[in-house]
């Protein structure tokens, strides 16, 4: 459901949890997919290289882990709104 309210929009922004196993990843693609203009902000409680390499190669802006740098998280949406509502830069 998620994917068919995804490729009938557009978004600015976007808070994904990788909690949803391979499903953020199709998520993920299909934003992009949809508009590559679309930041998206990765947070996950499986932080490992797995992750961060399935996470880059398919466009994601930012991966958090949510347990250690849930905080960056605002700081990240101001500056993507300062930006345009784009992010220019990926943080790791």
């Amino acid at each position: 459901e998620a994917i068919k309210y995804i490729s009938n929009s557009t978004f600015s922004l976007v808070l994904l949890d990788s909690g949803l196993g391979i499903g953020a990843i199709n998520l993920l693609k299909k934003i992009k997919e949809s508009d590559t203009t679309a930041s998206v902000i990765i947070l996950s409680n499986y932080y490992d290289d797995y992750i961060v390499r399935q996470c880059k190669s398919h466009g994601a802006d930012f991966i958090f882990d949510k347990f250690f740098e849930f905080g960056k998280i605002p700081g990240v949406i101001d500056q993507i709104v300062a930006n345009g509502g784009t992010a220019n830069y990926y943080i790791n």
